[in-house]
């Protein structure tokens, strides 16, 4: 007696192979997402010559396709179908989806540049303040700052008057 045996593809299951247990929603994106790249076939760089690199083993070149994603003229929404589908292997809307890919996590403050102040303005020129103990401030922040509390003020004595007058 013979045994037969499902065959199963060793890779990830993806958008082609799991289509038939989508729900109604992700069938939809995804042919949405099917009618816009052949709109755009010749700007799609994932259906050219080297399509195999959206789903390649080799982190680098998944890299490579994140980087070509770029100038996709469908990068949203493709982007958009790997969330709401929640595809989970290979680059879709430019990133790299795949398990292996290491997250970098930051511990602390952000790096930022030495010349710039932590919302990124420039701290050069008129817009640097340098005060007595040598520490460089941004006039654009601490103009907003002081905007920002001049609001809050002018809101507290407004309420006050408001429950005075009452």
């Amino acid at each position: 007696m013979t045994t037969l045996t499902a065959w199963r593809d060793p890779r990830p299951p993806s958008s082609c192979t799991r289509f038939f247990n989508q729900s109604v929603l992700e069938a939809e994106l995804h042919a949405e997402l099917q009618t816009e790249i052949a709109y755009h076939e010749e700007a799609v760089p994932c259906i050219g010559d080297d399509r195999s690199l959206w789903t390649s083993e080799d982190a680098g070149e998944r890299e490579l396709a994140s980087l070509a994603c770029a100038s996709c003229p469908v990068v949203e929404l493709c982007d958009t179908v790997a969330e709401l589908c929640a595809e989970s292997f290979g680059v879709w809307g430019g990133v790299d989806r795949s398990p292996s890919r290491t997250v970098p996590v930051t511990v602390g403050r952000p790096e930022r540049l030495p010349n710039h102040c932590r919302r990124g303005h420039l701290l050069e020129g008129d817009n640097v303040y340098v005060g007595k103990t040598g520490r460089r401030t941004c006039r654009t922040c601490s103009q907003a700052r002081a905007r920002a509390s001049a609001r809050r003020k002018a809101e507290a004595k407004r309420e006050r008057e408001e429950q005075q007058a009452a």
